[in-house]
């Protein structure tokens, strides 16, 4: 199982993005340049933003690191204060990439 990550979501929003809800990767105005129109793009799913005007693209803490010039330990505490979340208390990552909710995660088999 992967490592837990800050969602995206919140760290656009922390920026001033102004985000709709939706699935997939759904446009939005990009909050690192004076965006008239939608120029960006975020995936809750893939946990992934990219901007197709200013390049800044990736996951939460490669955009915190773009964005604020941190190293990637310096990134995840920026993300924790941002959230107000501990990573090591977020819900672990399947190595698909998706979150795996408590009880999920090792399946037992035996056999019959």
């Amino acid at each position: 199982m992967a490592q837990a990550k800050h969602q995206i979501r919140p760290i656009l929003e922390h920026y001033g993005a102004s985000l709709r809800q939706g699935r997939g990767w759904v446009r939005c105005k990009c909050p690192f340049h004076n965006d008239k129109t939608p120029s960006a793009s975020f995936n809750e799913e893939l946990n992934t933003f990219i901007c197709f005007a200013c390049d800044i693209k990736g996951d939460t803490y490669k955009v915190i690191m773009k964005q604020e010039g941190l190293e990637y330990g310096e990134a995840i505490a920026f993300a924790e204060r941002v959230t107000g979340k501990r990573r090591s208390a977020l819900p672990k990552e399947s190595s698909s990439g998706r979150r795996v909710s408590q009880g999920q995660g090792i399946i037992s088999r035996r056999r019959a």
